[in-house]
Parts: C-alpha cells; structure tokens; sequence
C-alpha cells in the first residue's frame, strides 16, 4: 500500500491524504539505551504505549518478528534506517554486539571489580600454587570468586 501524504503548510508534524485522512508524526525520544522510542495507540486500547521504533519499522516492512528480535546491521542503535534493520534471533543480536565492539564484557561491566590484568595475573598466580584465600584478600573479591576464574567459570573471554 502506498499512501502519499502531503506536510499540512501551518501545523507541523500534521500529513494529509488525497482522501481526507490526516497523520500525526510521533516524536522520538531517546531512551537511557540508546534507542529512540515512539508513543503509539495500539488498535485494541485507549491507554498510549511506548515501543521502540525499530521495532516498528520492521513489522511495518518485514512483518511481525515472530520470536526474533530486531537487529542493527550496523551496531548503531539510533540508525533505524529500514536497511539498516533485520530479525533475528537473540544469540545473533549478542554476536553482533560483541563483533561491534559493544559488549560489556570483563573490565567493560561497571560492576567489574577487576580488570583483565589483574584476572590474568591471579590466573598466573594460581598455576604458580599461590592460595587462593591468599589472592581473594589481595584483590578484595571472595575465594569463591578466584575459583570461578582459575577454573574458567567466569572470565571466559580472556
């Protein structure tokens, strides 16, 4: 379906059809994840709802997702560009954010209590039979934590 929609000349944001039908641009906001999110009416309520707005343009484009979850090739979560867009499933979406360098992985996690040096020097420590109650008290984590990265639990990527 293809709908031309002329900018109505005195209110901005306001589209008018051939056919008398009137659209109504929805603002993005910018959420704390770096996606721009919309303010819709869905067809089954009164109450608006807040989606994201790739999401959107996906299911208008392509479908519903049906269990996929929307991708940006690019890594870029505001480029929401139709091309830049593509279903997917949630371990692709987890691939691409670590190939684009977005992973929060290690020493990249704002809760991290250590960085990569430091779990590879205990790692080292350890093979060379330092205790581990001994490296915990040094490094300020539990003994149950230097466990978990000599034995590769934790700490995997490195």
């Amino acid at each position: 379906m293809d709908i031309k929609a002329n900018p109505h000349p005195f209110y901005e944001g306001v589209f008018v059809t051939e056919d008398g039908r009137v659209f109504q641009e929805c603002r993005a906001v910018l959420s704390s994840g770096g996606y721009h999110l919309v303010s819709v009416l869905p067809t089954s309520s009164t109450k608006r709802v807040r989606v994201r707005r790739h999401t959107l343009i996906l299911e208008a484009f392509d479908g519903p997702g049906n269990g996929r979850v929307a991708r940006h090739k690019d890594g870029n979560s505001g480029n929401d560009h139709k091309n830049n867009l593509e279903w997917g499933t949630q371990a692709e979406n987890c691939q691409d954010t670590v190939a684009h360098g977005r992973s929060t992985k290690g020493g990249k996690n704002a809760h991290a209590k250590l960085t990569e040096a430091q779990v590879l020097e205990i790692r080292r420590r350890h093979a060379q039979k330092e205790y581990g109650h001994a490296l915990a008290k040094e490094f300020g984590i539990s003994q149950a934590s230097i466990c978990d990265i000599t034995s590769r639990r934790t700490w995997r990527h490195i």
